[in-house]
């Protein structure tokens, strides 16, 4: 059964990474507010429904408290599974395609002045990391550094 959408339904990417509320409904396209802000359209087999919000006490073991400092950092990840655009692209298309993603996340990032946020690339041959890091140069984000000690991930602050 599919599911009939409407303006404020809570959702979730088929992956499940994240959650949003639909703020507009196009031909076969939803456009979604996630909980960090951000708007992004998506096609609708892309979306699972949520039900509505449970606020009984969670059951079983709490989660470990995020590390300090980091709690509302954005991160976007390149990996082509993880970007729903990219996802079935050809094998030929997906740096282009990861690079636009990135185009739009460091415009976000600059329009609402987010002081730090990160990118995870992977780690690969490199080819990603060295186009990300071009980005940032040509996009003014010159304080960035590796996250994670095998390189897979750069750590941006704006100061």
């Amino acid at each position: 059964m599919k599911h009939k959408w409407e303006i404020g339904d809570r959702c979730s990417p088929v992956d499940g990474d994240w959650t949003g509320r639909v703020i507009a409904i196009r031909p076969d396209t939803l456009v979604v507010k996630d909980e960090d802000g951000f708007i992004d359209e998506y096609a609708m087999d892309e979306l699972v429904p949520l039900g509505p919000l449970d606020i009984r006490k969670p059951v079983g073991k709490p989660s470990p408290p995020k590390p300090k400092g980091k709690q509302n950092m954005p991160v976007l990840d390149l990996h082509a599974e993880k970007l729903p655009a990219c996802r079935k692209m050809p094998a030929d298309m997906i740096l282009e395609c990861q690079l636009e993603e990135l185009r739009l996340f460091l415009g976000r990032m600059k329009r609402d002045k987010v002081p730090r946020f990160g990118i995870i690339h992977g780690k690969g041959k490199g080819v990603l990391r060295g186009e990300v890091i071009r980005m940032l140069k040509a996009q003014g984000f010159k304080n960035f550094r590796d996250e994670s000690i095998d390189g897979g991930s750069l750590l941006v602050e704006r100061h």
